[in-house]
């Protein structure tokens, strides 16, 4: 009987040995296994939702970027057209404001390589009111075109009229000069 009972504890051993430790341990890397799989799927999930968001942030940059264009003069279009574009401006802003553009001068036209605009340079000189003169600055500075003022000077020339003289700035995409 002793025989029986030992050579039935050595079955089970054995049985234990070869046949259920190794599945138990086949089974524990393959959820080891489906553990790092289904967390390269959420990574990718995550990247997916990430790609998606980033075109869309793409899509919607485009989008304005393309209604910003339209505050700088295009490539296509030279810088002496460019030029009598603006001149067509301040003429149409001061005959808005009751100002008068007593003189206009321009520059020459300079390409930034940096920015890839070519910057076209003209100065001006008006004359009015003090509320019409703020107009025709604030009617400058947030227009259908980005115009910097880089220089302005304000002195009085009669009790209720300015004298400005501007240095301004507009630009378009480089392109022909």
């Amino acid at each position: 009987m002793k025989d029986r009972s030992l050579l039935i504890v050595l079955i089970i051993t054995a049985a234990f040995i070869f046949y259920i430790k190794p599945a138990q341990e086949k089974g524990e890397q393959i959820r080891m296994r489906l553990a790092v799989v289904e967390a390269q799927i959420v990574a990718q999930e995550a990247i997916k939702k990430g790609s998606t968001e980033f075109k869309t942030q793409v899509a919607t940059l485009g989008k304005t970027a393309a209604s910003n264009e339209s505050y700088v003069y295009p490539a296509k279009i030279s810088p002496s057209l460019a030029l009598v574009d603006l001149q067509d401006l301040l003429k149409n802003i001061a005959t808005a404001t009751r100002t008068e553009i007593m003189n206009s001068t321009w520059g020459e036209p300079a390409a930034d390589v940096a920015t890839g605009m070519t910057r076209i340079p003209m100065a001006v000189m008006l004359k009015g009111a003090p509320a019409d003169v703020d107009q025709f600055l604030q009617k400058l500075l947030y227009g259908k075109k980005f115009i910097k003022i880089e220089r302005a000077t304000i002195s009085k020339i009669q009790e209720q009229q300015l004298a400005v003289n501007l240095s301004l700035i507009a630009f378009k995409r480089a392109g022909a000069l």
